[in-house]
């Protein structure tokens, strides 16, 4: 997907630490955390611990998330919007029987 200046646009998660650094959660610095969400790293204690993710795109939006789970859901749909193949169905009854209105969402709609 590429935006208008032809550029391909992607996107990446991120963790946040309460003091709003970066928390690594790929790689080999990754910060582990048990399954309830508290640090096992001494340096993301420090910083307060993980709040929350971002997604953060090369356009500029940045997207909060509560938990890694949603910012991936998050991601697939700003990214789909960059593409223009996000299409939106709705079935609506203006009280003579049901219509079906689709729409392609973009970024620009």
């Amino acid at each position: 997907m590429s935006n208008k200046r032809g550029q391909k646009v992607s996107a990446v998660i991120v963790g946040v630490h309460r003091d709003g650094s970066d928390c690594p959660v790929t790689g080999e610095d990754a910060h582990q955390h048990t399954p309830s969400g508290r640090p096992l790293s001494r340096d993301c204690a420090a910083h307060g611990g993980r709040i929350r993710f971002e997604v953060r795109c090369d356009c500029g939006h940045t997207i909060p998330a509560a938990f890694k789970l949603l910012a991936i859901e998050q991601k697939a749909l700003h990214l789909a919007l960059h593409r223009g193949a996000l299409t939106v169905t709705r079935v609506v009854d203006d009280g003579e029987g049901p219509t079906v209105i689709s729409k392609t969402l973009t970024l620009a709609s």
